[in-house]
């Protein structure tokens, strides 16, 4: 199991949908769908169901989706702390220049 894998879990699990988890991952739908069956082998169970054109969590799925959602806000925390140092950064840069 990754990050990777559980990020791409919570996202499905978010637009309920595999494709447009996809689009929003800036990944194709092949590999997204990868990522899943990945996941789902490592728990030796389905993780969500198929739902006409959509996707729902298995029992499985809704106990995963709370640790996998705690991951993904670590990672945009995480983003969100390198882009605030970029811009320090940027900032020294030009008051170091004036």
């Amino acid at each position: 199991m990754t990050p990777e894998q559980l990020i791409t879990f919570a996202t499905v699990a978010e637009h309920g949908n595999i494709s447009r988890a996809a689009v929003a991952l800036h990944l194709s739908q092949p590999a997204v769908s990868g990522q899943l069956k990945v996941l789902e082998d490592e728990f030796g169970e389905p993780l969500y169901q198929r739902d006409g054109r959509g996707a729902r969590l298995t029992a499985a799925g809704e106990q995963l989706l709370g640790h996998a959602e705690r991951l993904r806000e670590t990672f945009r925390q995480a983003h969100a702390l390198r882009d605030a140092l970029r811009g320090l950064d940027a900032a020294r840069c030009a008051s170091a220049r004036a």
